[in-house]
């Protein structure tokens, strides 16, 4: 099995904004998530640190480039670890109404409704095969112990469905926060990913 620890990039401009970041919205680190990218690459300094997944998207990539730094392992850009497609939601200023567009699918996903899609975007299927696909690129490397930096919404929906021991039903009530690192063991077995928690900080 492969240590995976998840982490959720540092606070970037879209988190005091509340837009919608998928990909044509792209903004940086504020000053406090460069703070707390560098503290979660403190904690990470010691675990000996094989390589870094980041997806794309800029607050992703400085948060990896800051752990990179510090545990000194290369960084790869993965695709399929981006933000989820809100689809037409992000071409849109943030407003009650597009709130509760958001809101009306993610519940539906958390409800069971894993068909219901964003106009333009994914639904939850095609979302959790996005992930598992970044997942099996991962694997299929030598590494033993690497980290993904990625975001909360996907991590929030894909990482229950991949691990053995761990509920969504904690993270619908406990947000996965900026820098949230989730310490993990997954593998491919049977031609299936799984996995199980054995640590997190958050």
């Amino acid at each position: 099995m492969m240590r995976i620890i998840f982490v959720r990039h540092g606070e970037s401009y879209v988190n005091l904004t509340g837009e919608f970041s998928y990909k044509i919205v792209d903004k940086s680190l504020t000053p406090q998530g460069i703070f707390q990218a560098k503290k979660i690459a403190e904690k990470l300094k010691d675990k000996q640190i094989d390589f870094i997944f980041s997806s794309p998207l800029k607050r992703a990539w400085e948060t990896a480039t800051w752990i990179s730094n510090t545990t000194h392992a290369q960084i790869e850009v993965v695709e399929s670890f981006r933000e989820l497609n809100v689809g037409d939601l992000e071409k849109h200023p943030p407003s009650e109404e597009i709130y509760s567009s958001f809101m009306e699918v993610w519940n539906g996903w958390n409800q069971g409704q894993k068909d219901l899609s964003f106009l333009d975007g994914e639904n939850y299927y095609t979302l959790l095969d996005r992930m598992k696909s970044g997942l099996r690129s991962v694997l299929t490397t030598s590494h033993q112990t690497v980290v993904v930096v990625s975001h909360g919404g996907i991590l929030t929906q894909c990482i229950p469905a991949i691990l053995d021991n761990f509920e969504i039903d904690y993270l619908l009530t406990n947000d996965w926060p900026n820098v949230g690192m989730m310490d993990t063991k997954i593998e491919i077995l049977d031609g299936q990913i799984q996995g199980i928690l054995i640590g997190k900080d958050f």
